[in-house]
């Protein structure tokens, strides 16, 4: 594999906006999503109804910026945590009310990062915000970041997002200036992974990309069979992403780039896996959930729902004894996380894009119908709902005993205790 010459980092002001320079070339892996997400996406289709092996430790130098580590209980990134499992270290209370609600502009697919007492959080027309968790009171505003449907990513004094119009930018946390900009080739929407001192992310242009989070230097790219949806998933030096159209898992050396490891699975696959141990647990686009020992490159379990119609869009949260999913059947789904075996589901009343987070024992997750649902995790019993009004695809960010969400009306609410 040859690699094309590193784009030298540019730092562009954020005291402008720019045109967008939008990118439609998709692919033909992407036409082919596209057109099923239309035909199938909102079909209501309705079916029938641990062991952790030893990770080596990085050896990769860690970023060393201004308040490099995150305070226990933050969310700094769209699951949460490096391996992606959508587990919450904060608590919420058992009863939410609204502490605020923010208009922003343009709909909301991105999911919140909440750290040090800030949301940061893209828009579909306006570029990133950054606000105060306690009050909703937009901080900055960086219009000039473009179409965002990817999630921030925090570390240190950076936020670090890419864009649909193809740029991977750091942001200065506190002000919103551009520290420095990278240009892919295509579109970004995979989420981006933090490993030591680098950052790395998937394109459409069917590479994944690693920058140092210094200066946005171009450190090394791996080509990937098809286009890069969902965030790299860490494990130690270990970097495990996904190739969407046909499911390749590629597990990288954050070092050096290049596989140490790939696993063909022929299934369409745009939902971020999460990994617990040595296995990758990853919903597919039809109709099926895959658990993957990475150690032995075998297939732990399949859950098959039985209908290649079904499309699992959602990330899904995992513990050592539970994997919890969303899905265009208007189901989320709970399955033992030793055997596969179907535990319970809950039926919302229209699709669920949005990934769930496991709070305690509590279950949360948005849907297309509007309403952020909560429900027990042993049962799947609905506990508490909120109607919003308008679709939830967009995923829960847990900090510091509050939960952001926004929706496609652009409105990001928080809730936390009553005052």
């Amino acid at each position: 594999m040859s690699n094309p010459p590193s784009p030298e980092p540019q730092r562009p002001s954020c005291g402008r906006a720019c045109p967008l320079r939008a990118h439609w070339y998709v692919g033909p892996v992407c036409v082919m999503l596209i057109v099923l997400a239309i035909l199938l996406g909102h079909s209501g289709i309705s079916p029938t109804s641990d062991n952790v092996s030893s990770i080596p430790e990085p050896v990769l130098h860690p970023y060393t910026g201004p308040e490099s580590v995150p305070a226990v209980g933050a969310w700094p990134c769209f699951r949460g945590n490096a391996a992606c499992t959508g587990v919450a270290e904060s608590s919420l209370p058992r009863t939410l009310h609204v502490a605020w609600r923010k208009d922003l502009e343009g709909p909301i697919s991105s999911t919140a990062a909440v750290v040090d007492g800030r949301v940061y959080v893209g828009t579909e027309w306006a570029g990133l915000y950054a606000l105060a968790l306690d009050s909703g009171e937009i901080l900055w505003h960086c219009r000039e970041a473009g179409t965002i449907t990817s999630s921030p990513h925090v570390v240190g004094n950076r936020v670090l997002v890419g864009s649909y119009e193809g740029d991977f930018r750091a942001f200065d946390a506190a002000t919103g200036e551009v520290l420095w900009s990278f240009q892919a080739e295509q579109p970004i929407q995979s989420p981006a992974a933090v490993v030591g001192d680098r950052v790395i992310f998937g394109s459409y242009d069917r590479r994944v990309y690693c920058l140092a989070i210094e200066d946005g230097a171009k450190l090394w790219d791996y080509e990937v069979a098809t286009e890069v949806f969902c965030s790299p998933v860490v494990s130690g030096r270990d970097v495990t992403v996904l190739s969407c159209g046909n499911g390749t898992i590629y597990t990288l050396d954050a070092e050096v780039g290049g596989p140490a490891l790939e696993i063909a699975t022929g299934q369409i696959a745009l939902a971020t896996p999460a990994r617990v141990g040595a296995y990758l647990v990853a919903p597919t686009y039809m109709g099926t959930v895959l658990c993957m020992d990475l150690n032995s490159d075998d297939t732990r379990w399949v859950f098959d729902v039985g209908n290649q119609a079904v499309v699992f869009h959602s990330s899904p949260a995992v513990t050592g004894k539970r994997v919890v999913f969303g899905g265009r059947d208007m189901r989320l789904r709970c399955l033992d996380f030793d055997s596969g075996e179907e535990l319970w589901q809950f039926r919302a009343r229209d699709s669920i894009d949005s990934s769930p987070v496991i709070v305690g024992d509590r279950v949360f997750v948005g849907s297309d119908d509007g309403n952020l649902y909560a429900v027990a995790l042993e049962t799947g019993k609905l506990l508490w709902r909120y109607v919003g009004g308008e679709p939830i695809s967009a995923s829960p960010a847990v900090a510091y005993g509050r939960l952001v969400i926004g929706n496609s009306g652009g409105v990001l609410v928080c809730f936390a205790a009553k005052p």
